[in-house]
């Protein structure tokens, strides 16, 4: 029984052994293989896809607003005597206009304890 152990345990050394040899192989002739340069298909489909984003974002572009925030809250330090102390900040973020009726949705940290609430659409930015 013992025997079969170890002979198990020496063939997956082997086979780890033989499969990390393959891949130091592998890697090193990596630098072997020839290079190549975009081809003219390349930095056509690259055009291709900028044209895209920026016609996409051309037409998303009205529909984001810039979110302007303020409010009063501890000033964050570690002092236990200034507790008490509280202080104005002014915080920003962005949002998404979802519908005609005005709905703007923005991720919850923008707005958190905010006491005044502004939003700016593209127009005004």
């Amino acid at each position: 029984m013992r025997n079969s152990i170890s002979s198990k345990r020496k063939s997956i050394s082997r086979f780890w052994g033989v499969s990390f040899g393959v891949l130091l192989i592998l890697v090193s002739s990596i630098d072997a293989l020839p290079r190549r340069g975009p081809t003219p298909s390349d930095t056509h489909a690259l055009e291709k896809l900028s044209d895209s984003f920026e016609s996409i974002a051309a037409k998303v572009s009205p529909a984001v607003v810039r979110i302007l925030t303020s409010g009063y809250g501890h000033d964050g330090s570690n002092d236990y005597q200034m507790d008490n102390i509280l202080q104005r900040w002014h915080s920003g973020g962005s949002g998404v206009i979802l519908d005609s009726s005005g709905y703007i949705i923005t991720n919850a940290h923008v707005i958190e304890n905010a006491l005044t609430i502004r939003v700016a659409v593209a127009a005004q930015i």
